[in-house]
């Protein structure tokens, strides 16, 4: 499971959510390679989330 690093909801889920949420964004580093950020991507999608 991978957690995103911002996240964007029309509604407060307090204190983590845990209904789908509108947009995951992923801070990414030097270090991170494209697949592994094409595939957390994917994951989002899959959950339902329709912005990434």
């Amino acid at each position: 499971m991978f957690g995103a690093d911002v996240i964007a909801d029309r509604k407060h889920q307090d204190p983590y959510p845990t209904d789908l949420v509108l947009l995951c964004c992923e801070i990414l580093s030097p270090e991170d390679r494209l697949g592994a950020t094409l595939a957390k991507c994917e994951e989002y999608h899959a959950w339902g989330v329709p912005f990434t």
